[in-house]
């Protein structure tokens, strides 16, 4: 079967050269990421050409492809091409070499880009974006055959039961849930200090239920009149008039023993 040698220009410029067979140049499947964008890029920049400069067999093929990556250059070595091998056969010819020198340069890049603020911005809007999460777990649960899904499943459940059984795993899973119980009604009380918010808060309920200010008084201000909360030594919390037991003391939150 006929090989062949191409090269990837942008501007007229080569930044890539690789061989395969026919269809292999204009496929996008198996690339490494600099090239990607590179190649996405000059896309739509509208200067993405590409051409075939040699068609014989896989052995010339070879040798012509690790002729012309020596000729340009890599871009790891200031050349000009994305190529991280020296060719020959693809991927299999990273050395380590070349995989130590590719991994110390995207860390350096990756720390630069973490320093501009606006990319900094964008990371975290994204990891923020929980619409964006539940797409990506509904797609690859999706994708599962029955079987595999059910093993999923399984696999979840033992983990889960394998954790719980877990003494200080359960100490910290309450203390961390106690600890977010705290922030949550911190970060409450503090933004109802706020009137404005406390205002809108008042006209979004009043719109949701179709109640008005009076109405939503008579329905639940008067039930709660004069009741307090009250706390037993396990923290569970109750709202009356009355203390529910000798147990029971004044408070959300029991008193701890010095």
């Amino acid at each position: 079967m006929t090989c062949l040698v191409y090269v990837h220009l942008c501007n007229r410029v080569p930044f890539y050269v690789g061989i395969g067979l026919e269809g292999r140049p204009t496929s996008k499947k198996s690339r490494n990421p600099l090239h990607l964008n590179v190649w996405n890029k000059s896309v739509e920049e509208e200067k993405f050409e590409v051409q075939v400069v040699y068609r014989g067999t896989r052995r010339e093929c070879k040798d012509l492809e690790k002729s012309l990556i020596r000729e340009f250059g890599k871009r790891v070595d200031g050349g000009l091409l994305c190529n991280f091998t020296d060719g020959g056969d693809g991927g299999n010819t990273v050395t380590p070499e070349n995989r130590e020198r590719n991994s110390q340069r995207k860390s350096v890049s990756m720390t630069e880009r973490w320093e501009d603020p606006s990319h900094r911005e964008k990371v975290t809007k994204s990891m923020k974006s929980s619409d964006k999460v539940k797409r990506h777990t509904s797609t690859v649960i999706t994708n599962l055959s029955p079987e595999k899904y059910e093993k999923f499943i399984e696999k979840k459940k033992e983990r889960s039961k394998e954790l719980w059984n877990d003494p200080t795993y359960r100490k910290n899973h309450a203390e961390s849930m106690e600890t977010a119980r705290e922030k949550m009604s911190e970060s409450q009380l503090e933004r109802f200090r706020d009137p404005v918010h406390k205002e809108k808060h008042r006209q979004s309920v009043q719109k949701k239920g179709k109640f008005s200010q009076e109405e939503l008084n008579e329905k639940y201000g008067s039930m709660k009149k004069g009741c307090h909360w009250w706390v037993n030594p396990e923290g569970v919390t109750r709202q009356c008039l009355e203390s529910p037991g000798s147990e029971w003391v004044r408070g959300r939150k029991f008193p701890k023993e010095d």
